[in-house]
């Protein structure tokens, strides 16, 4: 006879019979209860593997998303800024040499030479006035970007955090119910 044999029945004689059937009822509704907590922590690991999954594939496009707002805001940046510079400083050269023939006016113009020439802020008004009009639409390009990208990381983070949010709730809900069948 074996040591477990031995204990069993050495039990038997101080408990009763009785008492061992109530025991293994007990051993047996742990075993049950072990089973299905395996199960609910197998649910739970693959709910949770299945969203963080979800939310770094989801995450990894959004912030590519972003990044490339961001490189269009940088760009749209210089492109302005660079154009903006060499068309004052093509018009300073301009200005300084007094001579209104390189300035592309208009047909319309309604200022005389005179006028022109004397006051720089009304020169500046209207010479190179295509250049000044593609650097016009590069500063509004611009502003645009000034604009969008911060509302487009506010919606973005809102957006994100909700979704997080529902998910943790959802987990818990998840881990209460299985919690409950664990233990009823």
């Amino acid at each position: 006879m074996g040591k477990l044999s031995k204990a069993c029945l050495h039990v038997a004689e101080i408990y009763g019979a009785t008492e061992i059937s109530k025991l293994f009822e007990v051993i047996n509704q742990l075993g049950e209860s072990f089973a299905k907590s395996v199960t609910s922590c197998q649910n739970l690991r693959e709910l949770v593997r299945h969203k963080f999954n979800w939310i770094t594939k989801d995450y990894t496009n959004e912030l590519e998303e972003l990044k490339n707002l961001v490189n269009r805001y940088d760009d749209s940046k210089m492109n302005y800024i660079e154009a903006s510079k060499a068309l004052n400083e093509n018009k300073e050269k301009l200005f300084a040499l007094r001579k209104i023939d390189g300035w592309e006016l208009k047909e319309d113009c309604k200022y005389s030479v005179e006028q022109l020439l004397s006051d720089k802020e009304i020169g500046f008004s209207v010479m190179l006035p295509q250049e000044t009009e593609r650097v016009r639409k590069l500063k509004d390009y611009f502003g645009f970007f000034c604009n969008e990208v911060p509302k487009e990381y506010k919606r973005v983070c809102e957006r994100k955090t909700e979704e997080l949010k529902e998910m943790f709730m959802e987990i818990a809900r998840v881990c209460c119910s299985e919690f409950i069948k664990v233990m009823y």
